[in-house]
């Protein structure tokens, strides 16, 4: 394990929603792979959060648009001699393929997955205080108690549907990560401040402490500048600004 801790704050909506969407593809995956009984209505109950994050139709738009900015990026470094070709390249098919995908899907992004009446039906009771409960849904509870292999061929069958999807948001995650650099900097008795481009549309803010770190940060972020106050960790009561000087790594991704 990392023995580091990784904070990101996103900055625009498309950031939050693909880091959303990545946190539930890892549940869904996890959940997947144990094939149980509560593992298998967990699974559940991720699928139906991703089908309510990308019924959106604004958000297949952002991130088409989000995907031809860095493509354009791209182009703007072909024949630069000072990269790697070849990767640069690969990039920019990878690029092309998931932007042909989302520019030639009609619709939602979670046609075909919506249309499958047990999960319409789960999701509809789920909404309650406390989640699904089988009295609820006699469907679900029959369903839940089917063998574990005709149990994990449909959970498979309806998560291959978000197959493309998943790869696009994948794609842009990496991109946007990769596009700042870790420096070293203190937070004076808990508190740092940074200025910033106005002129630079900031995807995220990264900022990462050692595991072992007696504080957690508090970021802020304005049009000219960023502020991040640092708290100890108090479980019981409300968290107090750390009063020492504070080491830690942050980045700004574009």
């Amino acid at each position: 394990m990392d023995p580091s801790i990784l904070y990101e704050q996103p900055l625009n909506e498309t950031a939050r929603t693909c880091l959303r969407l990545e946190s539930l593809f890892a549940q869904t995956k996890f959940h997947l792979s144990k094939n149980n009984y509560w593992h298998d209505s967990a699974a559940i109950a991720s699928l139906i959060d991703l089908t309510a994050v990308l019924e959106r139709l604004d958000f297949k738009t952002k991130l088409t648009q989000t995907l031809m900015h860095y493509k354009e990026t791209v182009n703007q470094h072909v024949n630069d001699p000072s990269l790697d070709q070849e990767k640069l390249e690969s990039l920019a098919r990878d690029l092309l393929e998931n932007i042909d995908y989302l520019q030639t899907t009609p619709g939602k992004l979670t046609q075909g997955i919506d249309k499958v009446e047990f999960l319409a039906a789960v999701r509809l009771r789920s909404t309650k205080t406390g989640g699904m409960c089988n009295f609820e849904l006699p469907l679900y509870n029959y369903w839940l108690h089917q063998p574990e292999e005709r149990r994990q061929k449909d959970l498979e069958t309806w998560f291959a549907t978000f197959k493309s999807i998943e790869r696009a948001v994948t794609l842009l995650i990496s991109l946007i990560r990769r596009s700042g650099q870790f420096t070293t900097v203190t937070a004076t008795k808990g508190y740092y401040e940074q200025s910033l481009d106005p002129q630079i549309n900031y995807q995220m803010i990264r900022i990462r402490t050692t595991g072992d770190a007696i504080a957690f940060p508090d970021i802020s972020v304005g049009r000219h500048r960023l502020s991040v106050h640092f708290f100890e960790i108090n479980i019981a009561e409300r968290p107090l600004q750390y009063k020492e000087n504070f080491s830690f790594e942050i980045t700004t991704c574009r």
